[in-house]
């Protein structure tokens, strides 16, 4: 496997959080910032998942770590409209690693939702092979029990190409890219993303070319030669 640079199992730590409310994901009893469970879910506004929002409508939110582990996809992000570009490259029979994203391999490797499911550079990395050249192994634990069919974007997805944060604050959201892996906040993304451009049901687009992706169904992943955040 090529040597290229990963973070795999150093997770942000726990408690490092924006804004003093917060609702940890994946769990049903809300905490603020100094851990007391002082807020009523009924009180926040509800958080629309995929297509167009209402990004005045948001409140303060972040990723939680460590417990609570399970945190696929940052509250109040602007996830990509389903079906995602990712849902209709499994429809074209078109293999994507469901880490990185990428369709470019020949040799697909298991993953933690089943065969053929991580590219050769990360199935690798998953499997420790790095190991010989002291490479982290790429630590997927937390997604051993989650089905196939739920994975419908790239794990680095939920994270910002540029800062490498999942959290999404009011003005300055995560937004992803409906037509290729990439996801930016809003004032990380070269020019700035207007709220205007969210609004509706118009896609999103990092770059011109990723118009283009699905239909040549066909996704390239360079990765960022710094640390990843996952």
């Amino acid at each position: 496997c090529p040597d290229i640079p990963n973070k795999s199992d150093t997770l942000p730590p726990t408690g490092n959080l924006i804004g003093p409310d917060l609702l940890a994901i994946g769990s049903s009893k809300p905490t603020n910032g100094n851990g007391n469970n002082s807020i009523d879910p009924s009180d926040a506004p509800p958080i629309q998942r995929g297509g167009p929002l209402n990004v005045d409508n948001f409140p303060i939110t972040s990723d939680v770590f460590g417990d609570t582990k399970f945190a696929h996809s940052a509250a109040g992000a602007r996830e990509s409209i389903q079906p995602t570009i990712f849902e209709q490259l499994i429809a074209s029979s078109v293999d994507w690693c469901r880490y990185c994203g990428t369709t470019e391999g020949i040799n697909w490797r298991p993953g933690p939702w089943g065969k053929r499911t991580l590219c050769n550079k990360h199935g690798c990395d998953y499997k420790g092979y790095g190991f010989a050249s002291k490479m982290p192994r790429l630590n997927l634990r937390d997604f051993d029990d989650e089905p196939l069919s739920s994975r419908i974007r790239p794990v680095l997805q939920s994270f910002c190409q540029e800062c490498q944060s999942g959290e999404s604050i009011k003005g300055n959201i995560l937004v992803h890219c409906d037509g290729c892996h990439r996801a930016y906040h809003q004032e990380c993304y070269p020019g700035h993303i207007p709220s205007s451009a969210l609004a509706g049901s118009k896609k999103w687009y990092c770059e011109s070319g990723c118009a283009d992706n699905l239909r040549r169904r066909k996704i390239v992943v360079e990765l960022p030669k710094k640390r990843l955040p996952y």
